[in-house]
């Protein structure tokens, strides 16, 4: 069900995406935090750490749908628990995005960061904190 908070959190992460992605690129061109597209064939050279205007700005709205629903809601700590676990992954996969762009990774993930990945999901997890 979509509530409010959903729907306020979603068109902000949209509307803080759309403004500032296009200001990132030209900041990031302009002060030469570029790399090469190895996907084209004549491979130009394009902004790096794009991800992270978005990154941001989807973390404001998961805060802000986080806070609609403690505040509005007076959601259990079940669901609150479950919200920052999922900020904690996008933080963790943000992090590992951005250390790509500046160290410049080229191989990929291998088997065992593969395999480690679905543990990383607070999506996998049944336990409660309750006792």
């Amino acid at each position: 069900m979509i509530t409010t908070g959903l729907l306020l959190g979603i068109t902000l992460t949209f509307l803080f995406t759309r403004i500032g992605l296009p200001r990132w690129i030209q900041a990031a061109t302009t002060r030469g935090f570029v790399g090469k597209d190895l996907n084209k064939h004549r491979k130009p050279e394009v902004p790096e750490a794009g991800g992270l205007p978005v990154l941001l700005s989807t973390l404001i709205g998961f805060l802000i749908y986080i806070a609609y629903l403690v505040f509005m809601h007076h959601a259990p700590e079940t669901q609150l628990i479950t919200g920052l676990a999922a900020i904690a992954t996008l933080l963790i996969a943000g992090i590992i995005g951005l250390i790509d762009d500046l160290v410049g990774w080229r191989k990929g993930l291998g088997i065992g960061e593969k395999s480690s990945s679905p543990f990383s999901s607070p999506f996998h997890s049944q336990s409660s904190t309750r006792a």
